[in-house]
């Protein structure tokens, strides 16, 4: 439905990408699915002393959940079922680069 791609050599540092997770979703990370409404934001940012390196960073309101530090290109990509919106945030594949 709707993707969006981190590719490691185009993020600049120091210019966060954040993306609002609305309520009544569920965010999956590497097929680690979280439970419905932990997470209400994300955001994709590299850092200055790590050009090779982005974080992706899940946070419900002001706490933190967790980080992934990942060197290889990342995806956001939204799916809706029945209703449920899918935040699957994986490691970019062949076909998601082409899109």
């Amino acid at each position: 439905m709707s993707k969006h791609i981190f590719e490691v050599e185009k993020i600049q540092a120091g210019e966060p990408q954040t993306f609002n997770i609305p309520a009544n979703s569920k965010v999956i990370v590497n097929h680690f699915q979280l439970k419905k409404d932990k997470v209400s934001r994300v955001e994709v940012e590299k850092i200055k002393d790590l050009p090779n390196t982005i974080f992706i960073t899940l946070s419900d309101r002001d706490k933190e959940i967790g980080t992934v530090v990942t060197d290889q290109s990342y995806v956001l990509d939204l799916e809706v079922d029945q209703g449920m919106k899918y935040y699957d945030i994986r490691p970019a594949g062949k076909y998601d680069k082409g899109e």
